[in-house]
């Protein structure tokens, strides 16, 4: 039986490192293709950056003001970046060493050493963090700080060095919240910028219009100009509570912002929770939710606009690319759930430090996607979380050529 298990084991392990070997050519074929290029997200800004490719020493100067607008709301990336020289493909570079070297170290001590370098090439090319390893944003390295904190964190937890680990993990926290703008100066005077406006943002902006004659009178006169505009797109919620803000003042405001989503929620409720889920869903496991979204189904997002970036210069690899991704990432989550169930059968012992880690890894995973999730609906967007979609490539490579890990680690 053991043998039959092993031959099971060994025909799994081949059909995943076969998967993945496809998406890294693919991976790294997309990479070279569109290394000289800076990714159009829809924003003034980035039109304004436009192609690098036929730019011989450096890109021009409007270029370059063109991205330094773009990254306005983070202020240490944007910092990175000048450091470098403005230069997007030193940006890449680095992006691309930080993503690779955080995967390795993450996996180091789990696998042997050739294996090793596969899976964090694996890691590095899975089509949505490639995207981001290339784009002038600080997506990349905010999720590659995701996973050093959990790799880190798993350290602490097997007794390696625990306090020097947990420190490394708290500084990797504090450069992610730094790289996302959340503290930068004056976003906290910001329009909108309370637990009240989330709310209104998340449950009323899908009805806004529908809502409208509702809504008290003075309320309805103070956003008549702009609640038509608003309801158009996500961003108009930003819109809307400025003006709210401007004309009723911040304490009214958030009054005005309560009675929004209650009622929102009065008639909507079922519709809301129903969005909820699915933002919840895109953002923790991209590759399967994206493919609904692409064929029309579910909801507002960004996943279009990023799309579009992404296939800017190659459509048709893009295209390629991205659907054997999405696609491949269910078969080995598929395969992944078939080989931990046969270990589990077959009287595989569970660890509880390697029980300890996947439950600090989904509590990690599971804030950071209600705080996206609750922040505003049709925001939704993947670029933040690349590094909870790596997390169930990792449990693949363990479950899979990791089966010794726990002896090991202990």
């Amino acid at each position: 039986m053991k043998r039959a298990v092993g031959h099971f084991y060994a025909v799994i392990k081949g059909v995943l490192i076969i998967g993945f070997l496809v998406q890294i050519l693919l991976g790294l074929l997309w990479m070279c293709c569109n290394f000289g290029q800076v990714q159009d997200f829809g924003g003034r800004s980035f039109l304004e950056a436009g192609n690098l490719s036929d730019k011989t020493a450096a890109p021009d100067r409007t270029a370059l003001n063109g991205i330094d607008s773009a990254l306005e709301d983070f202020a240490l990336y944007r910092g990175v970046f000048r450091l470098l020289g403005s230069q997007p493909s030193l940006m890449y570079l680095l992006q691309l060493a930080a993503a690779f070297l955080a995967g390795y170290f993450f996996l180091k001590g789990f696998l042997g050493r050739w294996y090793l370098v596969w899976c964090s090439l694996a890691l590095l090319t899975f089509p949505f963090a490639m995207q981001c390893h290339l784009a002038v944003l600080p997506h990349s390295l905010m999720g590659s700080l995701l996973l050093l904190i959990s790799a880190c964190l798993g350290r602490a937890l097997r007794g390696d060095r625990s306090l020097r680990f947990l420190g490394i993990a708290a500084l990797c926290g504090v450069l992610a919240l730094l790289l996302s703008g959340t503290f930068d100066k004056g976003h906290g005077g910001e329009p909108g910028r309370s637990f009240a406006a989330a709310a209104a943002g998340r449950a009323a902006w899908p009805t806004l219009w529908a809502d409208y004659e509702r809504w008290p009178e003075e309320l309805q006169e103070i956003v008549e100009d702009v609640a038509w505009e608003a309801a158009f797109y996500p961003e108009g919620m930003r819109t809307l509570e400025a003006v709210i803000e401007e004309r009723a003042g911040r304490e009214r405001a958030e009054e005005y912002y309560g009675l929004l989503a209650k009622t929102a929620w009065e008639y909507h409720a079922p519709m809301i929770i129903r969005q909820i889920g699915w933002d919840a869903l895109g953002y923790g496991v991209t590759p399967l939710i994206f493919r609904l979204q692409m064929e029309g189904e579910g909801y507002d997002s960004y996943s279009g606009r990023n799309y579009e970036a992404m296939r800017g210069n190659t459509p048709a690899l893009t295209g390629i690319y991205v659907e054997y991704g999405c696609w491949w990432f269910g078969c080995s989550l598929a395969l992944t759930v078939i080989l931990a169930a046969v270990r589990c059968v077959m009287g595989g012992r569970i660890k509880w430090k390697s029980a300890a880690f996947a439950g600090i890894c989904i509590l990690m995973s599971g804030v950071l996607i209600g705080i996206l999730t609750m922040r505003g609906a049709g925001l939704m967007d993947y670029k933040y979380t690349i590094g909870v979609n790596e997390l169930w490539l990792i449990w693949a490579f363990l479950t899979a050529g990791g089966a010794d890990a726990g002896r090991r680690e202990g």
